[in-house]
């Protein structure tokens, strides 16, 4: 009976932290993100995407030999992809936070972009 109740308790507390993670909800708190939050997250997510397929592409190109230099440059139009969005995207935005979020990936993505010269 005992650890009945310990996987029911486990299951109970893995659902919850499923649903705050995938939801945007904070299960114990009620507090969801706003629109304008889950749009800069999603604009950060791109933006780690392309710096993963840009690693990934030196890694080959480093390790096979291969020319990997499409790789890299689609990584790096996905880059200047989502500083354009961000662009855009900053002049419709009106919370503070996101505000603050998205000016600080801008200027993560472009010090990527000046370091990778495109």
């Amino acid at each position: 009976m005992r650890k009945l109740l310990m996987v029911l308790a486990l299951v109970v507390a893995g659902v919850v932290v499923w649903k705050g993670v995938n939801g945007g909800a904070m299960p114990l708190t009620g507090k969801s993100e706003s629109a304008e939050d889950r749009q800069v997250q999603a604009l950060e997510e791109k933006f780690q995407l392309a710096q993963k397929h840009l690693a990934q592409a030196e890694r080959a190109a480093g390790v096979s030999g291969l020319d990997t230099s499409g790789d890299a440059a689609a990584a790096l139009s996905e880059a200047e992809q989502v500083e354009k969005a961000l662009r855009h995207l900053q002049m419709e935005l009106t919370e503070s936070a996101a505000m603050g979020r998205a000016k600080d990936l801008l200027k993560e993505v472009q010090e990527f972009r000046r370091r990778t010269g495109s």
